[in-house]
């Protein structure tokens, strides 16, 4: 039986799209990103992901991480991607990338990012004067003090950043 082949685009908000459409279906979704892994098939190179699916094979192109956390759920205890997946919330593990975009320890052993909208929201809550510092207020009321956002070490900022913006 011949594999049946998709391709897909993940875009810098984490949005999945296949031939122009965003695709908004939230169990689709979640089953797409629950298989999602950094594509070792050795076919297609430019789709830096695939989601198995039976005899289907997903492949899905992304700049940097596939991964991007879209909203914080309401209790503040998990981040959310894909549809509805929840990822464990921890603000003190929060880096920031070398394209200035903040980045949380995702599923894939690699960072997923803060969606801008996100970071927007959060930003009453940080201090940018000179550094990245979280306050423990609103979403980072867990921390015990104020907490300095450290750097992501040079092979996950590689892996997860946007392209062209690695120094």
């Amino acid at each position: 039986m011949k594999t049946r082949e998709y391709f897909y685009q993940i875009d810098a908000e984490g949005r999945l799209e296949h031939d122009g459409t965003v695709l908004s279906d939230v169990q689709f979704l979640n089953f797409f990103f629950r298989r999602l892994r950094r594509n070792d098939t050795g076919l297609y190179g430019e789709y830096n992901f695939v989601s198995p699916c039976g005899p289907e094979m997903n492949y899905a192109k992304s700049p940097g991480t596939a991964i991007v956390f879209r909203s914080l759920s309401t209790d503040g205890n998990s981040l959310i991607y894909g549809g509805s997946l929840p990822w464990r919330f921890e603000p003190a593990a929060l880096l920031r990338g070398s394209d200035d975009q903040l980045y949380h320890p995702g599923p894939l052993q690699e960072p997923g990012r803060i969606a801008p909208r996100l970071l927007l929201d959060w930003a009453a809550h940080m201090d940018y004067d000179s550094q990245w510092i979280l306050l423990p207020q609103g979403p980072f009321q867990s921390l015990d003090a104020p907490h300095t956002v450290g750097r992501l070490p040079r092979e996950l900022d590689a892996l997860a950043c946007l392209p062209d913006s690695q120094s």
